[in-house]
């Protein structure tokens, strides 16, 4: 009999079913520090938002959105309000066929059908549950993943100029001053930190205010505050660029993050 799913230990213990799923509702702001699974890890958040902090960087992952975590790829979590949602664990076997690498995409409604199918069984080892299992795995296999993350420099330098940012995502000083704080020309400033990210400094800020927009406005602020929070001019210029990035803007954003029940978040 497989053990409930209270803590990492559980999830990867031997007498887990080669998939498991399990329906989540956080009802509260939370953080789940760095772990790691030996099982592959997937995420379907429902509705809310959730923020993945990996060793790359971080993940914003909205409702309607599909995450992917590898075996053994250390990963912590923040939950931005009243989240819900699947966690589905793969057994490591069964992960030779899924993306190696971290990523997002939109949740098909058959994957969906599948979790939830997944996350109801009863019995153990069915010809029925190991049919919704290959269709789950199938789901996931084909789920065109994206690395759109916000990636982290490792260069000491030009880490400090992110960590600037990061903490005051509204500072607005051009890069040939925070180069010239953290000790560097602009040029070298310039080249190392696309070397690193593989984003300009100007979009990698831009990134940033993004990312923080869409936590904001999970976390119920209006589009005013969320604007000249994040340094934009004013709140229209911050709207058309939420749009030109998301395809929405902010206030239709903030009306589908629905508030979920109250229960335990995903581990």
């Amino acid at each position: 009999m497989a053990p409930p799913i209270t803590s990492p230990a559980d999830i990867d213990d031997d007498r887990q079913p080669l998939v498991q799923a399990i329906w989540r509702d956080a009802g509260r702001a939370t953080a789940i520090p760095p772990h790691r699974h030996i099982r592959g890890q997937l995420l379907l958040v429902a509705s809310g938002l959730l923020v993945v902090q990996t060793r790359e960087g971080s993940w914003v992952v909205a409702a309607g959105t599909a995450f992917w975590i590898p075996p053994g790829h250390e990963h912590a979590l923040t939950i931005r309000g009243e989240v819900s949602g699947w966690s589905a664990y793969i057994g490591a076997e069964a992960c030779g066929a899924l993306s190696r690498s971290m990523g997002t995409a939109p949740a098909s409604g058959l994957l969906r059908e599948a979790l939830a199918r997944c996350a109801e069984r009863q019995g153990e080892g069915s010809a029925a549950e190991r049919w919704v299992d290959a269709v789950l795995l199938d789901e996931i296999a084909a789920l065109p993943f994206q690395r759109a993350y916000l990636p982290m420099p490792a260069h000491r330098q030009i880490r400090a100029i992110a960590d600037a940012i990061m903490l005051d995502p509204a500072d607005n000083r051009p890069l040939e001053r925070l180069a010239d704080a953290a000790g560097l020309s602009r040029r070298t400033a310039t080249r190392r930190f696309t070397a690193e990210t593989g984003l300009s400094f100007s979009a990698w800020r831009q990134r940033l205010r993004l990312l923080r927009a869409m936590e904001k406005l999970a976390a119920g602020a209006s589009v005013t505050e969320t604007a000249l929070d994040l340094g934009y001019d004013s709140p229209s210029a911050f709207t058309a660029m939420f749009r030109r990035s998301f395809g929405v803007g902010p206030a239709e954003y903030a009306g589908r993050r629905k508030p979920a029940g109250r229960a335990a978040p995903p581990s």
